[in-house]
């Protein structure tokens, strides 16, 4: 079983979870804390163990930790591009009355028989 320390002043406790999770299918992996600092036990499900489990579980700590600094510095435009966007197909601008009832003659052209009309095939 493989031991990880983790300084809590240096990352968050969200991207730990998601460095965590990333690891679920091929490691069983454990989470606890004391004051200052988390501390991860992963072992793996196989028989063989990855020797560098320590140094790709700390990468993918610190992909976590950048994804959720640019989410925080980033989610206030994105919300506002996509409240912008989806406000913008539910305003309507202008006034535009209810199409009207189609009439009689126009019905009646969707049920002519285009045949009998242009006398097609018809030459005697």
């Amino acid at each position: 079983m493989q031991t990880i320390t983790v300084p809590k002043e240096i990352y968050e406790k969200t991207a730990l979870l998601k460095a965590a999770y990333h690891f679920i299918n091929d490691y069983y992996v454990f989470i606890d804390c004391n004051e200052t600092e988390y501390i991860v036990s992963m072992r793996c499900k196989c028989e063989s163990s990855d020797d560098r489990i320590t140094d790709k579980f700390l990468n993918e700590l610190l992909a976590q930790t950048v994804r959720l600094h640019v989410y925080n510095q980033t989610h206030t435009i994105r919300e506002l591009l996509l409240g912008r966007a989806m406000a913008s197909t539910m305003i309507q601008t202008e006034y535009s009355p209810l199409p009207q009832k189609p009439s009689n003659d126009k019905l009646d052209n969707i049920i002519e028989d285009w045949f009998e009309k242009h006398e097609y095939g018809n030459t005697v």
